[in-house]
């Protein structure tokens, strides 16, 4: 199964963006230089998919959305906290 984007386009897309593309594989790239690294496997069984550096799972999506979530703040995710009540018991 081949990408359907070329390593050199992502780069130059990357270089557009002011990051910085790297291939780690030919199956496994990164982006450098966003506020987190983006690793991006732009082939799988079930398609192309990233991983930003922080998160505990990856995401389906494009190479070109993985592009755009290096250059975004990560989301913060809410944590419960239990209330008063329940700690003291």
């Amino acid at each position: 199964m081949k990408s359907k984007i070329s390593f050199e386009h992502f780069a130059r897309l990357c270089q557009g963006a002011k990051l910085q593309a790297v291939e780690v594989t030919e199956a496994h790239w990164q982006i450098r230089g966003g506020l987190r690294i983006v690793n991006v496997y732009p082939v799988t069984k079930r398609g192309s998919s990233y991983y930003i550096q922080g998160m505990s799972s990856g995401v389906k999506g494009t190479p070109l959305e993985a592009i755009k979530a290096a250059t975004k703040p990560p989301r913060q995710e809410k944590r419960h906290e239990r209330n008063s009540q329940e700690k003291n018991k």
